[in-house]
C-alpha cells in the first residue's frame, strides 16, 4: 500500500477542499497565482502572505517551514515561525527558519484564512 498525505480544508474560503500526494514533492502555500495551494487574493485573507509557507511531502511524512511570511504560521495554535519586522518579503524568503514535522491531526493555520488536516 502507498502512503499518501492528505490536507483538507477545515476553515477559509473554500472548506473541504483536499489536496492528496502520493510522492514526494514540495508545496508552498499563500496567495501567489505560482502556489500550489493557493489561498484567495482578496481582502478577507490579507493577512497571508503571497508565499507564505513551504511544506515538504515525503509520504508519510511531512514538513512544514515559514517560508518568511509576514504574520507567521503557525502549528496547533503555536507560531513556528515569522520574518522580523521590517524585512522585505523577498528577503524573508531567504531565511532558513525551521522546518518541523506534522503528526497526524495536526493542525496547520495561515492566519485568518485556512487550516489543514494531515493524515497518512
Amino acid at each position: 500500500m502507498t502512503a499518501k498525505v492528505t490536507f483538507t480544508v477545515v476553515r477559509g474560503a473554500n472548506p473541504g477542499a483536499t489536496y492528496l500526494f502520493d510522492s514526494r514533492t514540495t508545496c508552498i502555500v499563500g496567495r501567489h497565482v505560482d502556489c500550489q495551494m493557493r489561498v484567495a487574493d482578496d481582502r478577507a485573507h490579507a493577512t497571508v502572505s503571497r508565499f507564505h509557507c513551504l511544506l515538504d511531502i515525503n509520504p508519510p511524512g511531512v514538513q512544514v517551514r515559514d517560508y518568511g511570511s509576514l504574520n507567521g504560521t503557525y502549528l496547533n495554535d503555536r507560531q513556528i515561525g515569522q520574518r522580523p519586522a521590517g524585512m522585505s518579503a523577498e528577503d524573508g524568503r531567504k531565511l532558513m527558519l525551521p522546518a518541523v514535522p506534522l503528526q497526524d491531526g495536526d493542525r496547520s493555520l495561515v492566519p485568518n484564512a485556512l487550516r489543514w488536516s494531515r493524515y497518512a
